[in-house]
């Protein structure tokens, strides 16, 4: 389940960026008011953050709700992109 969708700019530049991916999810969780038990990941950027916060973190392959929301805002973002 995807709980929350934001879009992050890489400014200043893409390494801040993915600096800043743990500490937006954790304000993200505490906007929910919730604290999964358990949060599927599939790259290591945020690992260590959510152990800390006492998540349980699982290892997958795949992100079918992830990829499919990805999916969903390229699409949106390529549909604006022609309009212009």
């Amino acid at each position: 389940m995807v709980i929350s969708s934001s879009i992050l700019a890489p400014k200043p530049n893409l390494r801040s960026m993915y600096e800043s991916v743990p500490q937006k999810v954790l304000e993200e969780l505490l906007k929910q008011k919730h604290r999964p038990s358990m949060i599927e990941i599939r790259t290591d950027l945020l690992e260590e953050t959510l152990e800390h916060a006492g998540c349980q973190v699982e290892w997958v392959n795949e992100l079918p709700e992830m990829d499919k929301a990805i999916g969903s805002v390229i699409s949106d973002f390529e549909k604006s992109q022609y309009r212009s």
